[in-house]
């Protein structure tokens, strides 16, 4: 953004969010799998009065395994194995 620019407003929303389950909260990013979504940011009369400035950009997410260490119940009893 231009150190000039008199709207330093950015707005972002998903545009295409794919097999993601993407969503923009603000402008923070969330996704609930794996896939590419499409984000697109605009600033208002960002090119000139009435006319605004769009960018999209593919993000794309990878699914991370995390394996399961142990489970235990309410209070903090261990469940048995087996």
């Amino acid at each position: 953004m231009p150190g000039d620019a008199t709207n330093r407003a950015v707005s972002w929303a998903v545009s295409d969010a794919g097999t993601t389950g993407a969503a923009v909260t603000g402008s923070a990013f969330t996704a609930l799998g794996a896939g590419t979504a499409v984000i697109t940011a605009r600033i208002a009369n960002g090119l000139a009065k009435g006319q605004d400035f769009v960018k999209n950009f593919a993000v794309t997410v990878t699914a991370t395994f995390v394996p399961v260490t142990g489970i235990e119940r309410l209070f903090g009893e261990t469940a048995p194995s087996g």
